[in-house]
């Protein structure tokens, strides 16, 4: 992970609001100096009233005085306080405007391989934490900058008022802070230790948590009586997170003690110093209130820079995380853009390719050679564990070659767009999401108002999905699920694998991948899907993985995979007639048809 420096952090935070509003910057300028100005003139307040009384000719004119003080002070409060209360709103506004838009744009188009990992998830997490708080992160350095410059702006001023009195007080209130920081520093730097372990659990605590009120998930807990586990699981969690913040917070009552006892020390001697010089007629009445005032704010402003120093260090680390992950090596929009290179479909080549997990020696596949010609139909068969998932993750190009290559029309995949790319391949999962967006817009991948309603429609009735459709209240434009409308509907698993067979139609892809699309239907709709698929992947080249290998009849070639390696290949007439590996796997499955009864015997002889 790159290291950038605090004052870097600090300055792309502060480009970043440049970029956003400049009319932000603008704005903090005024708030530091107006909040610098408020606390001076409240100090010197009550030494101009005494030195009005002292001097005043008659009530009148000490009157009027009084006023005009008051009325300067409470002017520039106010625009103190407003200028705050403004700019801390535009905070949140360029964090829910600009940061999170920035994560999640991020998220969503950052290497799949990589962000399926721990680490990844941990990273994103911690970057997430960067912008998740209105006093801590990004929005937090805000805050403690501004307040931080605030301090040392204050600092000047008074130690130039101050040191008409005596350097040494200065050079003591200096020295007493520069203490309590050190203090603050160590105190902190044992307190932030417990950062990677806080994120390690917060990625727990939001998978359980998200468990309990995740509608797809209830049925299962229910069914299964998962309550108590989850429960028990999500409560050590949170104990663990008790015990890491009572360690955390322990370092930071031995800086607050430590702060009361010096405060107590620069009291006694600054104040009795000050009462000294009025004892002996050096100072007047209102010199010493005003030097009290700034005695006494001088001190609580070395405390809030040591704080707010402290805490804008922690609050930078946390914008490095954000800055790290948004600096991640995307190649999402970059590459060569595949649909301007190929019109029609696609030629793949698999070239001695190896692939291991991150951190995994173990080789799901080993030097694994494969072609599939332009508008070949190939079925990808074999038990769980063969393989046959990787190889459709690597070709969708969600996962990369450990090594060898995969060239698409004699381009490696690796040199090509994945934005581009996405575009071209439509594949369709046994576990694809259901997005909770209307018909219109799941279908087509587009906002409402952009996509092609025609196209739209047709795809639907390709897909025989349209009929239902049709009856809805707002037909293509219906929401799906109800976690946006109440009246959203819900699919059945017929109906949700012909609203993904429409996705394919709309999309019109160079490539199709199906794996395991059916698995959840019955032989009956199985085979009704297969003859669309049938029909939809003419003169297209299409990838198609099943379990059950009855269904692979309308593919041009079939390939057993055991172990990563490919033991057997032919069409499913020739694998039968050698009577290996495959056959032996097509006899147990039509034998479990067959104890299944005569009807289901006929489903599996017309697939």
């Amino acid at each position: 992970m790159k290291k950038y420096s605090p004052f870097s952090n600090l300055m792309f935070l502060y480009k970043e609001a440049w970029n956003y509003d400049k009319s932000l910057i603008i704005f903090l300028v005024l708030e530091i100096l107006f909040c610098v100005l408020a606390p001076l003139v409240g100090t010197i307040l009550p030494s101009s009233i005494i030195y009005s009384i002292q001097n005043s000719t008659n009530l009148r004119e000490l009157i009027n005085d009084i006023v005009v003080i008051f009325l300067i002070y409470g002017v520039i409060q106010f625009i103190s306080t407003y200028l705050t209360d403004r700019n801390s709103m535009q905070y949140i506004m360029i964090r829910n405007a600009n940061w999170w838009n920035k994560l999640l744009y991020t998220c969503m188009t950052s290497d799949f391989q990589k962000y399926e990992t721990k680490e990844m998830q941990e990273t994103i997490e911690r970057a997430g934490s960067a912008i998740s708080g209105n006093s801590i992160g990004m929005e937090g350095a805000f805050h403690n900058s501004v307040k931080l410059f605030t301090s040392i702006v204050s600092l000047i001023v008074y130690f130039a008022i101050l040191t008409n009195v005596n350097w040494w007080i200065v050079l003591l209130l200096f020295l007493l802070s520069l203490v309590s920081f050190v203090i603050y520093y160590f105190c902190k730097k044992k307190y932030d230790l417990t950062r990677d372990e806080i994120a390690s659990n917060d990625v727990h605590l939001r998978y359980y948590s998200e468990l309990a009120y995740k509608a797809d998930k209830g049925k299962d807990i229910r069914l299964f009586s998962l309550a108590s586990l989850l429960d028990n699981k999500y409560s050590k969690i949170n104990k663990n997170n008790r015990k890491l913040c009572v360690k955390r917070e322990g370092y930071m009552f031995y800086y607050y003690l430590s702060i009361e006892v010096i405060s107590c020390l620069r009291d006694f001697v600054c104040y009795g110093y000050l009462i000294y010089l009025l004892i002996q007629n050096s100072l007047s009445i209102s010199e010493f209130v005003l030097y009290l005032g700034l005695v006494s704010g001088i001190s609580t402003m070395f405390i809030d820079i040591s704080i707010n120093t402290a805490k804008l260090w922690l609050n930078l680390e946390m914008t490095n995380d954000f800055r790290n992950y948004m600096n991640e090596s995307n190649d999402f929009l970059e590459g060569i853009d595949i649909n301007e290179q190929v019109s029609s479909t696609f030629d793949i080549v698999f070239d001695h390719v190896t692939f291991m997990y991150p951190n995994n020696e173990r080789k799901i596949l080993d030097d694994f050679s494969l072609r599939i010609e332009k508008g070949e139909k190939l079925a990808l068969v074999g038990v769980n564990g063969a393989g046959k998932t990787t190889i459709v993750k690597l070709l969708c190009g969600l996962y990369h070659p450990t090594n060898g290559r995969i060239l698409i029309n004699g381009i490696d995949l690796e040199e090509i767009s994945r934005n581009s790319y996405c575009k071209a391949v439509g594949a369709v999962f046994q576990d694809t999401s259901i997005f909770s967006f209307s018909i219109g817009e799941n279908v087509s991948g587009l906002p409402e108002g952009e996509y092609n309603e025609i196209l739209v429609v047709e795809s639907l009735k390709r897909a025989g999905l349209y009929d239902f459709v049709s009856t809805l209240p707002k037909g293509i434009h219906h929401h799906l699920n109800k976690d946006i409308e109440e009246d959203g509907i819900s699919l059945s698993g017929g109906q949700f694998q012909r609203l993904f067979l429409a996705k394919v139609l709309y999309k019109n892809p160079k490539l199709l991948i199906m794996d395991e699309p059916t698995a959840a239907l019955d032989a009956i709709s199985e085979k009704e899907m297969y003859e669309k698929y049938n029909e939809i992947t003419e003169e297209k080249t299409s990838l198609f993985i099943s379990h059950r290998l009855a269904s692979t009849r309308f593919c041009d070639r079939i390939i057993l995979l055991e172990g990563g390696k490919i033991v057997e290949e032919g069409t499913h007439e020739e694998l039968i007639e050698k009577k290996q590996k495959y056959f032996e796997m097509f006899e147990v499955q039509s034998k479990y048809y067959r104890e299944g009864g005569e009807e289901n015997e006929t489903n599996l002889a017309e697939c």
